[in-house]
């Protein structure tokens, strides 16, 4: 005879930050909370990450592949998730900025937001060359490497096109090879590489201000939390 299942599970409607698309989710079960919980007791933040991306994507409606969400999707939609599956609530430990007492703090996950800036993708580089820029998914990522090698590899990944001519030419860099796309990189001097560089700095990210008076010395803090790790 075949066992009942234990609960309906409930779905919600949440919105991907990079494409504005709703989709609908669900909590994650007890199988998807261990795979979390033995990636968490590795402390290998690429277990961690995949355990992470794998849970989204179990946890997601439709036909969605880890590589169609960037990272900052992610993050988010697994705070939401969260937030679904073990409560809205998040207690962390916060140094205060006066004294570096630890303070117990906890934080609403409905509150946390993912904040859009207003980047222009298409970046100019020369009178007559551009580049179209992307951000980066959690494929592209190499959490065992050199994060200064990481950094640059990352970078040539989020080039979309390579726009030439006045915008005449186009050229895709996905069809063109790692080693063409790092000596293009290498061409650049460093200011044009910094206009790459700070596209990807201010890239949407998850973030939440905190305001908390210090246990211990009474100081009034307010401190930005940004990126999923804050809030573990």
């Amino acid at each position: 005879m075949a066992l009942p299942q234990l609960n309906s599970v409930p779905k919600y409607t949440l919105t991907i930050p990079s494409t504005g698309k709703k989709v609908k989710y669900r909590p994650y079960l007890v199988k998807e909370e261990k795979i979390l919980l033995m990636a968490s007791e590795q402390q290998d933040p690429g277990q961690i990450m995949s355990a992470v991306v794998d849970t989204v994507i179990a946890c997601i409606d439709g036909n969605i592949k880890n590589d169609d969400l960037k990272t900052f999707d992610i993050e988010y939609m697994f705070l939401q998730i969260r937030s679904k599956s073990v409560g809205d609530k998040i207690d962390v430990k916060l140094d205060c900025s006066e004294c570096k007492t630890p303070n117990k703090n906890s934080i609403d996950i409905s509150s946390i937001k993912c904040e859009k800036t207003a980047s222009s993708s298409i970046i100019e580089l020369t009178d007559d060359i551009s580049v179209e820029m992307d951000y980066p998914n959690y494929t592209m990522l190499d959490f065992d490497g050199d994060s200064r090698t990481q950094g640059f590899s990352v970078l040539g990944k989020c080039i979309k096109t390579i726009i030439t001519d006045n915008g005449e030419n186009r050229i895709n860099a996905s069809e063109e090879s790692e080693e063409s796309m790092g000596a293009f990189i290498d061409s650049m001097t460093q200011s044009q590489f910094s206009k790459l560089s700070d596209y990807l700095e201010n890239m949407p990210a998850v973030k939440h201000t905190i305001e908390f008076e210090c246990s211990d010395c009474g100081h009034a803090n307010k401190l930005k939390l940004e990126g999923m790790q804050s809030f573990f």
